[in-house]
């Protein structure tokens, strides 16, 4: 038994982390690991990674589908890439596309600050994309030591479906703005945000979400640059224009009753 469903925000509170923030002059690839553990992360209930890539003002994102397999009342789950997003902050323009390659086939178009659909019919808000989640009152700990990186912690609490979620946000003063989690946290705490995990419990002895980015290089290679030429004069020449708000139809109005 397969079941598939969108990947694109990801439980509560990180939901917001899977956008990164276009920074003029920089290009790079980044990965995104999104995962939720148990038993203090010896157990894994869920593990996924999507790429994305960052020239200019431009960037291109994997948009992935997870896939559950139940087996012999075994449940598991996995990510696969569905589609890959193409935003070009100068026209304000987003693109969908069946794969990475400057020959994919288009699968859809939205002008960039509307709260639209993708062509799955999944709900996509960019311009919002942590504004639900805006940054609070935070508590900052101990910093902590990770795979040789020193990382500042900050603590937020966050009330969600009848339960308070401790969300911890790690941020690396020594990496690119340009690949940060949630800008406006980034904003708030002076750093670039490149990891967070949500619990009930801060010391995540129960289930818990883990979202990391890692910047894999700093630069494009000539095929991944070749994706962006073909797709930003594709943009430039296909502009799209934002969609005017529906109007409500107009309530026809009773006749009263001629008095007899």
């Amino acid at each position: 038994m397969i079941k598939c469903y969108r990947q694109l925000k990801i439980i509560v509170c990180l939901s917001a982390s899977l956008t990164a923030k276009a920074q003029t002059g920089f290009s790079g690839k980044f990965l995104t690991e999104v995962g939720e553990y148990y038993n203090q992360g010896k157990d894994t209930i869920f593990y996924g990674k999507t790429m994305s890539w960052l020239a200019d003002s431009m960037l291109i994102r994997e948009i992935s589908t997870s896939v559950i397999r139940t087996e012999k009342n075994t449940t598991r789950m996995s990510v696969r890439v569905d589609r890959v997003i193409f935003i070009d902050y100068r026209t304000k323009a987003l693109f969908e596309y069946s794969g990475f390659s400057d020959t994919a086939r288009l699968m859809g178009s939205h002008f960039l600050y509307d709260t639209f659909r993708l062509t799955t019919g999944y709900p996509f808000d960019i311009k919002d994309e942590d504004a639900k989640y805006s940054p609070r009152l935070a508590q900052q700990l101990d910093d902590t030591l990770i795979d040789n990186i020193k990382y500042h912690r900050y603590l937020e609490k966050f009330d969600s479906l009848n339960v308070s979620l401790n969300n911890v946000f790690y941020t690396d003063c020594e990496s690119s703005p340009a690949i940060t989690m949630l800008p406006k946290h980034a904003m708030k705490f002076g750093c670039p945000v490149l990891m967070a995990t949500s619990s009930t419990d801060v010391e995540l002895r129960r289930p818990y979400m883990f979202t990391k980015r890692t910047l894999e290089r700093d630069y494009l290679t000539p095929e991944e640059q070749k994706i962006f030429e073909a797709w930003r004069k594709y943009a430039e020449e296909h502009p799209v224009k934002p969609s005017l708000p529906k109007k409500k139809p107009k309530s026809k109005k009773r006749k009263k009753p001629s008095d007899k």
